[in-house]
């Protein structure tokens, strides 16, 4: 078998061939090739093989946040959390007027958000007067941040 798996290009190093990409990643090639579709993976085909430039691997990794993990040690989860962030921050945004609007939006009890309000300094929800408002895509990137899932009893509620 000839060793191609890495060969100088302008000071970037291309790792070639199923193995080479198999040994960078630590598993089989089937596990990250999805990568490719799911998450923009910079994997491309060079002379019928799969290839991955350094460069454009490094750059992938640092958009993600994964930049300072181990190629063997990236989840799928790392890669599915940069995504949601992305379509967060991608999301139209809407005012949420009043407490039943904002947790009919977030899918939990009025008592719930209130005190979310009331107990977390960095909170998007705001209180002017006796009216609670917020922005639809502010409280969920801040609901994101702070690890809080949709609530269960979400009614729908267009965007």
């Amino acid at each position: 078998m000839e060793k191609t798996e890495m060969k100088k290009q302008t000071d970037d190093v291309l790792l070639n061939r199923v193995e080479a990409l198999e040994e960078f990643f630590g598993r089989p090639f089937h596990e990250f090739v999805t990568w490719k579709t799911a998450y923009d993976l910079p994997l491309e085909k060079q002379n019928g093989f799969p290839a991955l430039s350094m460069k454009k691997f490094q750059k992938w990794a640092e958009e993600r946040g994964v930049a300072d993990v181990n190629p063997k040690n990236i989840t799928t989860t790392d890669l599915e959390t940069y995504r949601k962030k992305m379509s967060l921050l991608e999301m139209p945004s809407r005012p949420l007027d009043g407490i039943q609007a904002i947790s009919a939006f977030v899918g939990y009890p009025q008592h719930i958000v209130l005190a979310w309000q009331k107990d977390f300094v960095d909170c998007p929800i705001t209180k002017s007067g006796r009216k609670y408002q917020v922005d639809s895509r502010e409280l969920l990137v801040w609901m994101f941040k702070s690890n809080i899932q949709m609530g269960h009893h979400r009614e729908t509620f267009e965007l």
